[in-house]
């Protein structure tokens, strides 16, 4: 069986071929560069929205 790698100092860490399953391990998981601007939008409104 074939390990799984967790990290991977070479790989591409653009927006635009980040995944977060089956993609390079890069072993940092950036979540303030993002792939989709209505993504964060949605985001945005979910935590306004949040009442705790």
């Amino acid at each position: 069986m074939e390990r799984k790698k967790i990290y991977n100092p070479e790989s591409d860490e653009a927006t635009s071929v980040r995944k977060i399953f089956g993609g390079d391990p890069t072993g940092i998981f950036e979540l303030n560069d993002i792939k989709y601007q209505w993504a964060y939008n949605l985001w945005e409104m979910m935590l306004n929205n949040s009442w705790y």
